[in-house]
């Protein structure tokens, strides 16, 4: 008989380790907001008062060719302006996460509890603006122009062959300057937008010759379309139910632009497609967003609650034109 080999006993992997939490890892499905776009398509309008008015300018007078010769000894020409007064009024928007006591007190290390629920308030406000922005300006009978490429008067622009988004967007502007004395210089388009122009033949053939067209960005394609500011939306929400598994995530803006004129700050004698009031003065920040805490002895938890005070407001519907289904 051969030698009889003796398995020696050996420390199973439950026994010489515990399975803890990683200090250093955690997994959050947390959108990154720079992909939100709210509160930059408008200017934004910091304000003292909840409500209040502001002062509109009959548009026509400024365009009338009015003066006239003046003879020896006669009166001079004359005339003005009417003005009217339109309101704001910021609705306030609140919501908390409660960190009851024996929560807390249970708590492991990497988890922050206050520091990650201050984050979702904050972020839940935010999507909250970006749905509120969606459904205030990107649909039809909002603005003066409504144009639907699924009627199939105007090409799509990811038809790389019939298209020519630059064209046809030139026209645009023009049309809308020739009305109102003003030129859109900026764009609103949703990421399936984007993934189709920025590899249009006609995008990239303006821009071969810049030293930047190695990294086709939305700057780079403002400069093509001859618009100051080019918005890429991102952003996207869900409408799944409480424990749905799936998030059933939706695009705000997916295949909608919006061609349009804004200033760069508020002013006076300045018109805007949109402006963006803020409360400051309730906020306290010109963000308009306020997160605070304090405890509920009632339910023995500690509050984090976040309020945003805003309006959202169109005060100039010609100066906006709002396409949808651009592309496929």
């Amino acid at each position: 008989m051969g030698n009889k080999v003796i398995q020696k006993a050996q420390p199973t992997h439950n026994q010489v380790h515990v399975d803890a939490v990683l200090t250093n890892l955690s997994v959050a499905y947390i959108q990154d907001t720079d992909q939100f776009i709210a509160d930059k398509v408008f200017p934004q309008v910091p304000v003292n008062k909840q409500s209040d008015v502001y002062y509109v300018y009959d548009k026509q007078a400024w365009f009338k060719d009015d003066a006239q010769l003046r003879p020896p000894s006669t009166e001079s020409a004359g005339g003005g302006y009417s003005l009217s007064t339109e309101t704001y009024n910021c609705m306030v928007y609140a919501f908390h996460k409660d960190l009851d006591n024996r929560v807390m007190a249970n708590y492991d290390n990497p988890l922050q509890p206050r520091r990650d629920s201050a984050e979702f308030v904050a972020h839940k406000l935010l999507l909250k603006r970006e749905y509120t922005f969606m459904n205030k300006f990107l649909k039809s009978d909002v603005w003066g122009t409504d144009i639907d490429l699924d009627d199939g008067d105007e090409d799509k622009w990811d038809d790389y062959d019939e298209s020519d988004p630059i064209t046809y967007v030139t026209k645009k502007r023009r049309e809308i300057y020739n009305k109102t004395g003003f030129k859109p210089n900026r764009m609103l388009i949703g990421g399936e937008v984007w993934d189709a122009i920025k590899d249009h033949p006609e995008i990239l053939d303006r821009v071969k010759y810049t030293r930047e067209a190695i990294d086709i960005n939305p700057s780079l394609v403002a400069r093509a379309f001859d618009l100051d500011d080019l918005v890429v939306a991102e952003g996207l929400y869900s409408d799944a139910g409480e424990g749905e598994d799936d998030l059933n995530l939706t695009p705000f803006v997916d295949k909608k632009a919006l061609l349009y004129f804004a200033p760069q700050r508020p002013s006076l004698l300045t018109p805007s497609a949109g402006y963006i009031f803020t409360w400051n003065n309730y906020t306290e920040n010109a963000y308009a967003l306020n997160t605070s805490s304090f405890y509920m002895e009632e339910i023995k938890s500690e509050r984090i609650e976040g309020e945003m005070a805003y309006d959202q407001k169109v005060v100039g519907e010609d100066l906006g034109l709002f396409m949808e289904n651009v592309v496929s």
